[in-house]
């Protein structure tokens, strides 16, 4: 849950909803629903589905935004939504420590209406920008985890520990053994999505500097 110049929006990755109808999506005011909770009014799901030049072939159609509507103020959801400016956001650099905090699927116990989620904060460390100019490598290695893979942290946010600013969302991960690794959407990137949805523009084209 994030604000954005004044408005709020929700932010995920495109492939967590699977074949799950968007309309049919409920935000609960609460982290997690209960009787009698309210849900806020969404407006759309927008998403990147015509990438042109650089962009394609980028992971850059996997990062999806809930857009709520204008009458779902910050205090709806008790002020909690992270706020996306300079002062909170930045493009992480390589070196930096890592944070991710998220869903861990196969830890998590679905029975009914009943939902018991674990939460993971997993530390990894920035590798820079890779073929994909959207997209930024995470590494870290795991002795005892007590997990066996990372399902369920697609859309989680990546903070620096280093800097203390949010730099992106996870869209995918995996290991080899001990040695983990993530991929993670540059938060330069979904700052461009949102310019776009708070503009109502169909279309944007940007230019991206890359340092590390």
């Amino acid at each position: 849950m994030v604000s954005f110049k004044s408005k709020l929006f929700g932010i995920t990755s495109k492939h967590a909803f699977g074949d799950f109808p968007h309309e049919a999506l409920l935000v609960p005011q609460e982290k997690q629903a209960k009787k009698g909770s309210r849900f806020a009014a969404i407006e759309g799901i927008r998403y990147p589905s015509t990438p042109k030049g650089e962009a394609v072939d980028t992971d850059i159609t996997d990062l999806c935004v809930v857009e709520f509507s204008k009458e779902v103020t910050p205090e709806f959801f008790h002020g909690t939504a992270f706020p996306i400016d300079d002062e909170h956001t930045a493009t992480a650099r390589l070196g930096e420590e890592l944070v991710v905090f998220g869903m861990l699927k196969d830890a998590t116990v679905i029975d009914g209406h009943d939902i018991s989620v674990n939460w993971g904060r997993l530390e990894f460390l920035d590798m820079g920008f890779g073929n994909d100019p959207v997209l930024r490598k995470a590494v870290a290695e795991f002795r005892t985890p007590g997990f066996t893979n990372v399902l369920g942290i697609s859309g989680a946010p990546v903070c620096s520990a280093t800097i203390g600013k949010l730099c992106g969302m996870v869209v995918r991960g995996g290991t080899d053994g001990t040695r983990w690794t993530i991929y993670y959407i540059d938060v330069f990137d979904i700052i461009q999505l949102l310019e776009a949805v708070v503009v109502g523009s169909e279309t944007t084209d940007y230019t991206k500097t890359f340092e590390g």
